[in-house]
């Protein structure tokens, strides 16, 4: 799917010295709307993605039809001082048929994109997009993005994890980075999430939360 950079400054946590950088941890206060700080690629997408709150945490829920809609927040961070990401997720419906390996299956049920700075024009910028696949993929497998030349996917979950269920994440994304485009990374400028299921005309249900860089 195409991507969009989109504008919010990130918040440091505190522990003495900085050890780490939030994304989003989303609030109660945005209960039952869209939550604050983001922005979709389309304006439907304030109706498909929502916070959700239970016994008193409070997640993004992603509900969404055969319409292909991000939501992200852009951000200016250094890899090297930043190099790991983690988050919460769960799929709750998958994309029926989802399948990354082929374009005109290419919906997943939930996916974590990290954007790097290249410089001018933007369409250069390089993307690592982490993904709950719907197909029997193998973890760790990585693979080319059908509708942007410089992102690559990198399966974290599968048809065989357990749905409805919440798994924490944690990627190096310094290292991912140098594995994929064998170099260095340059800084990271953006941060975004898709539910879709678009190609595969069908509905996926996902729900996020704790999205946190970290120096180690």
């Amino acid at each position: 799917m195409a991507w969009m950079m989109l504008f919010i400054l990130p918040w440091l946590c505190f522990g003495g010295a900085p050890n780490c950088v939030v994304v989003d941890t989303f609030s109660s206060a945005d209960a039952g709307r869209f939550p604050s700080g983001w922005k979709p690629y389309k304006k439907e997408g304030r109706k498909l993605y929502i916070v959700r709150t239970s016994e008193g945490d409070a997640y993004l829920h992603a509900d969404v039809p055969p319409v292909p809609i991000q939501i992200g927040k852009k951000m200016k961070l250094d890899p090297k001082d930043w190099p790991y990401l983690s988050w919460r997720w769960r799929v709750v419906v998958p994309p029926e048929g989802g399948d990354e390996r082929y374009k005109e299956k290419n919906d997943s049920g939930a996916a974590i994109y990290v954007v790097f700075n290249r410089g001018w024009p933007k369409f250069r910028r390089h993307v690592i997009k982490y993904v709950w696949s719907s197909a029997d993929l193998p973890k760790g497998e990585v693979l080319k993005g059908h509708y942007d030349p410089n992102m690559y996917v990198v399966v974290l979950r599968n048809a065989r994890s357990p749905l409805n269920r919440w798994f924490s994440e944690k990627v190096n994304v310094f290292q991912d980075y140098k594995r994929i485009f064998r170099k260095d990374p340059p800084e990271i400028i953006g941060v975004a999430l898709m539910t879709d299921a678009d190609d595969t005309n069908s509905r996926a249900v996902a729900d996020y939360d704790d999205i946190v860089f970290w120096k180690e």
